[in-house]
């Protein structure tokens, strides 16, 4: 039996659902899953060869979601997710600033492309994913794989990503490239592996994630209102990228055929009857 541990905010509920559609290829895999919202999950500490919660707030959702509240060293393999690897980083620059493999020429000031990726490894060395891999190579030497969260969906009505104000670049190509390298730098920097977002997830702009994959049916925040979310991806997406991290063959991955645009706007998100729960019930695996 190998043992996985997943850490990370909000984005996992996609990997626990997607882990849910091809669990059963995989028997011998037992997955546990430590999810808490993006700005709890970094209330982190080492102590006693484990990594624990110094917040109460965070022990209530590891609690929650792992049935414990201590990430002991002995899983045979971890998987972070997103914590603030976030492509986001990556658009920001690129809305100010022209990369040398770049082919705008426009009014953006000019730069290298290793200044563009050190402004982005500037920003992913304090990231809550780095200090949590830098924690679990202080605990185990296990493999560690560090996903970052998806590339958010355009929304069809103001044409930005996910959440944001940001337009997707048009040399996506090139930042996508120093984005995925940026990060696999940071990680390998301390042992670590990357998985970059699987291409069949892509939308038709490398920065983005198609849209069928942007329905996701539950958020940790409990004050939420209907439609699609752009930035949380759905099940569909989850397995495929589960599968890729597990090295599952692709074609053990189910079709579930993802709800189109218009479905996702009238679906309602559910929230938890009792609200004094750390997050919804989609975190238990």
């Amino acid at each position: 039996m190998s043992r996985v541990c997943i850490v990370g905010d909000s984005h996992v509920v996609a990997l626990k659902q997607g882990w849910e559609a091809i669990s059963g290829h995989l028997p011998e895999t037992e997955i546990v899953l430590f999810a808490a919202g993006h700005n709890t999950i970094s209330d982190l500490r080492v102590e006693d060869g484990a990594i624990l919660p110094a917040s109460d707030k965070l022990r209530q959702a590891f609690v929650f979601s792992a049935g414990t509240d201590r990430i002991e060293a002995g899983f045979d393999r971890f998987i972070l997710c997103s914590m603030g690897f976030d492509h986001r980083h990556a658009l920001k620059i690129a809305n100010k600033f022209v990369a040398e493999r770049f082919r705008s020429d426009d009014s953006r000031a000019p730069i290298s492309d290793d200044c563009f990726t050190r402004a982005i490894l500037d920003t992913l060395a304090t990231s809550t994913m780095f200090s949590v891999a830098q924690m679990v190579r202080r605990i185990t030497g296990a493999p560690i794989t560090a996903i970052c969260a998806p590339f958010g969906a355009v929304h069809p009505r103001t044409g930005y990503v996910g959440g944001s104000r940001l337009k997707p670049p048009d040399d996506d190509g090139a930042v996508a490239e120093l984005f995925h390298g940026a990060c696999r730098t940071a990680i390998q920097s301390i042992g670590g592996d990357y998985l970059p977002q699987p291409v069949e997830t892509l939308g038709t702009n490398c920065m983005t994630t198609a849209q069928s994959f942007a329905a996701a049916p539950a958020r940790i925040a409990k004050k939420r209102g209907v439609g699609p979310d752009y930035n949380h991806m759905n099940a569909d997406y989850g397995a495929i990228v589960m599968a890729a991290a597990l090295n599952c063959p692709r074609s053990l991955v189910p079709v579930c055929g993802p709800p189109t645009m218009a479905e996702s706007l009238n679906r309602p998100r559910s929230v938890p009857a009792d609200c004094s729960a750390p997050d919804y019930d989609c975190w238990r695996l």
